[in-house]
């Protein structure tokens, strides 16, 4: 009797870890979130920048291809069945026209085929880091997120601060690879001195 409870525990373990396993391999797939880098120019102070962000969604029950035409989140859904389409909208992404700053209110809006959707027939969560929306989609839709002050072409666009740890998530450094090059070639550099004085 003894020996049966160690036994006990180590099947509950086992069975437990294999299903953990096996629920992860069917929907990691499934809940991986793909990223799609949007370019967009600033001009302050007459200065101009150019900023790259990082959009991330995800598309349950369906495929689909991420568009962002003239700061609109566009998405082209395939599905035979119903689904649930998730997208994150970093913060600092331009939304608004930066009169009054960002506000409580809702400044984008939800078109499902042509259709403005209500804030009940979607959810919302606001991170620090990101505007996080999932909306239900039945079958083959398309889905628009876009700022109302994208629709009445107000201008200059301006997004929200973020706290600086959000800036690696929502941001793509304007030049990735800049930080690696510089570095091999101060090694390369100090390689060939080192040889000219041999």
């Amino acid at each position: 009797m003894i020996l049966l409870k160690p036994l006990f525990i180590f099947i509950a373990i086992a069975i437990g870890i294999l299903t953990s396993v096996t629920v992860t391999s069917v929907l990691g797939k499934e809940l991986e979130w793909k990223s799609f880098t949007v370019t967009t120019e600033s001009h302050e102070d007459s200065k101009s920048s150019v900023n790259i962000f990082n959009i991330q969604y995800r598309i349950f029950n369906g495929t689909g291809i991420l568009q962002v035409p003239s700061y609109a989140f566009v998405t082209d859904i395939y599905s035979k069945t119903n689904g649930i389409f998730e997208i994150q909208i970093p913060r600092n992404f331009p939304y608004y026209n930066g009169k009054d700053g960002p506000s409580e209110r809702e400044k984008y809006i939800v078109i499902e085929n042509g259709y403005n959707l209500t804030s009940s027939e979607y959810a919302k969560t606001t991170s620090d880091c990101f505007f996080i929306y999932s909306i239900p989609f039945n079958m083959n839709s398309t889905i628009t997120i876009e700022s109302t002050d994208t629709l009445f072409l107000v201008t200059p666009l301006y997004g929200d601060k973020v706290p600086d740890y959000c800036m690696s998530k929502t941001m793509v450094p304007e030049f990735p690879f800049a930080i690696p090059v510089f570095l091999v070639s101060i090694a390369s550099l100090i390689v060939l001195y080192q040889i000219k004085l041999r």
